[in-house]
């Protein structure tokens, strides 16, 4: 998982909200103001998830729009249906095994 990062108004510099997420998720975020104890400043900022991004998994920051969101959604669906075909495979190839017996 990803941290939800966001920038801190008095200083600049880029912060974790203290959450995680996958992109997937984060695009379902509500639209609310969301309160955070800054560790840049130490003052409590609100901050709201349009202005917010997610570190990919290497630590960069990266910008999600919803194209990549999109782009992501398919890959996880495709993921499914293969992890769907594997287990239709192995579930008839146990079944085979048990009624050779």
């Amino acid at each position: 998982m990803a941290h939800i990062l966001v920038r801190c108004p008095k200083t600049g510099q880029e912060v974790s909200t203290g959450l995680k997420t996958e992109w997937v998720m984060f695009e379902t975020l509500p639209g609310i103001q969301m309160p955070l104890t800054c560790p840049a400043c130490g003052e409590t900022h609100n901050w709201h998830p349009k202005d917010a991004w997610i570190s990919n998994r290497n630590g960069a920051a990266e910008t999600v729009t919803p194209e990549t969101a999109q782009h992501e959604i398919e890959r996880l669906k495709s993921d499914n249906r293969d992890l769907a075909r594997q287990l239709a495979a192995a579930r008839r190839q146990l079944e085979e095994k048990i009624e050779g017996r």
